[in-house]
């Protein structure tokens, strides 16, 4: 009961992070993603490359991050503490792929 309740935390987590981000970013492109990304921690930016290959227009980052996040934590490549921490920033630099 307890991992359900923390993955579920998690998914909420990285949802909102993405919709609040997504509310104020203008249109970029790949370039100033890669910048964005070079700027962030290890961890992060394991995520963003890990996501980034499947970002399209109409993608929904949350659900993105989502599934390609927990098998990284699975498979023991990040912590879910990393993850979490690392969650917001690299839903920015996603988003400026969109």
């Amino acid at each position: 009961m307890k991992s359900m309740m923390r993955n579920w935390t998690f998914a909420t987590a990285l949802g909102l992070c993405a919709w609040t981000l997504s509310l104020g970013i203008a249109k970029a492109g790949p370039p100033e993603a890669e910048a964005c990304a070079a700027r962030l921690s290890q961890t992060g930016q394991k995520m963003f490359h890990a996501v980034a290959g499947e970002v399209k227009p109409d993608s929904d980052i949350a659900s993105l991050m989502r599934k390609n996040v927990r098998a990284m934590i699975m498979g023991g490549r990040i912590s879910r503490e990393d993850a979490e921490q690392s969650a917001p920033a690299v839903s920015k630099c996603l988003l400026l792929l969109k």
